[in-house]
């Protein structure tokens, strides 16, 4: 019997404890991250409202501020049209307030075209501001029991973490690190398997193996691993607590 095969199947029962925990923390954090969805879009949608809104009322005060410039230059040419005394330019001065008062009328259409679009904006904002107030409260109480079960999955996982660290250090360094690349791609999947001496099969991959395997895996001189999935190999006499 190998000596570090009792070792490596204890690691690999934590490694799979380690997995399986992990495994449950991070379908948490997804259920997590499932529950804050209705909050975060509903989130988005008020401050995409909000900036709609902040520059609708910078376009409409540009707009009123227009429309005063117009109805000044109206006034204005209105005072010197009556005060001329020559024809042409009073036609003239006639022709600029016409193209003024055109310029307000459609500034005006537009500028209560804003005042509408502005106004159901700050309805639809309220009702949603509504939904949000009444929504938080839920998702923080989802997310509160939430928070007891990711907390303590990730105290299962470092505690599991600690003891594969400890336990890992009673093998070689290059048998170690074999061992970890090994759990990582099987990833929760046996590490150290019982080989199947009557058929010559790696119970890992189920393919065919050299008999030699066998013979060496009986010597127990040195660690046996699969040729083509690189799983430790041992024999039932090796599995010894």
């Amino acid at each position: 019997m190998n000596e570090f095969i009792p070792t490596l199947l204890k690691l690999q029962e934590l490694e799979k404890k380690r997995y399986d925990f992990q495994s449950i923390l991070d379908h948490q954090v997804a259920q997590a991250k499932k529950i804050k969805e209705p909050w975060v879009d509903i989130k988005n949608s008020i401050d995409e409202k909000k900036a709609r809104i902040k520059k609708m009322k910078v376009e409409q005060h540009q707009i009123e501020l227009e429309i005063e410039t117009r109805n000044q230059s109206i006034s204005r040419l209105e005072t010197q049209r009556f005060e001329t005394k020559k024809n042409d330019e009073f036609t003239t001065m006639g022709e600029e307030i016409n193209n003024y008062q055109d310029d307000v009328e459609e500034l005006e259409i537009t500028l209560l075209a804003k005042f509408e679009t502005i106004e159901k904006l700050e309805e639809k904002l309220e009702k949603e501001i509504e939904t949000a107030t009444a929504l938080k409260p839920q998702i923080e109480k989802e997310l509160g029991l939430f928070k007891q079960k990711l907390e303590t999955a990730k105290k299962e996982v470092i505690e599991l973490e600690s003891a594969i660290a400890h336990l890992g250090k009673k093998l070689p360094s290059d048998t170690l690190e074999h061992w970890h690349r090994l759990s990582k791609n099987k990833a929760g999947l046996k590490t150290v398997v019982l080989f199947n001496d009557s058929a010559n099969v790696c119970p890992s991959c189920n393919m065919n193996v050299q008999p030699q395997i066998k013979i060496d895996i009986a010597h127990d001189e040195n660690l046996v691993t699969c040729p083509s999935c690189a799983s430790f190999l041992y024999l039932e006499d090796d599995h010894c607590e």
